[in-house]
């Protein structure tokens, strides 16, 4: 916390200077001038009691050109949640240029390119806008990576992916091939399906587009948040 400054004085003394006397010796040694001053210390501010605790869960999806690492992404959503509340907090939502994926010979596959035939027009629509995105895929690493850190702690994240050989894996390899330092710790990927499988509880109602990033995080979450509900429950 940096110190205020006090205000210049806006008005001059009255009373009169005193004689000019000998300074007295000091008791403290003198400071050599090749001391360096102590270093300012720099301290976060408090938090205001009705701050929301910090969440360190988050749940990611990405929509792509194939169903392995190293395939094309052409966008990434994520959410904070809490497994406790199941509450959504804070979310993020990327389209990625396909060119700049290209440009570092990421495939498409043939099949996901005919599953794509068979979605939505509301889906499909992202096949258009990676043409145009002006966001590369390492802008959105970088972006990724300080959204994490502003809203959650680097040390302590978890990241949610349907599938431990899908979306986490896929995003590991691309903060790898750009060579960019991955903002989670490698023991604190966590997979949705494995979830789904050791949990029972009623999918919740979908709201927004399927495949569409952020809504299949958020809903994702949501269902998550439920899984966790039930196995209190069940305890």
């Amino acid at each position: 916390m940096r110190a205020t400054p006090a205000s210049p004085c806006t008005h001059r003394s009255t009373t009169r200077p005193l004689p000019a006397s000998r300074p007295r010796p000091s008791s403290r040694p003198a400071r050599r001038k090749t001391d360096a001053a102590p270093p300012r210390l720099r301290t976060a501010s408090p938090s205001p009691p009705d701050r929301t605790p910090t969440m360190n869960d988050v749940m990611i999806d990405m929509e792509t050109k194939g169903t392995r690492v190293g395939c094309v992404v052409l966008s990434l959503g994520a959410v904070f949640w809490d497994p406790i509340t199941g509450r959504l907090g804070e979310q993020f939502e990327a389209v990625i240029n396909i060119g700049s994926c290209r440009a570092l010979g990421l495939h498409e596959d043939p099949e996901t390119a005919a599953w794509w035939d068979r979605q939505s027009p509301e889906a499909r629509q992202i096949l258009t806008d990676v043409e145009t995105a002006p966001m590369g895929l390492g802008e959105v690493l970088d972006t990724f990576t300080d959204w994490l850190r502003d809203h959650g702690n680097l040390h302590s994240v978890k990241v949610w992916g349907n599938g431990a050989d899908f979306d986490p894996a896929i995003l590991i390899h691309l903060y790898a091939i750009t060579r960019k330092m991955q903002p989670w710790s490698y023991n604190n990927s966590r997979c949705f399906r494995t979830l789904k499988n050791i949990a029972q509880a009623e999918e919740p109602l979908r709201i927004g587009t399927h495949h569409n990033a952020l809504d299949d995080a958020r809903h994702q979450a949501v269902w998550a948040g439920r899984l966790f509900a039930a196995l209190r429950a069940a305890a």
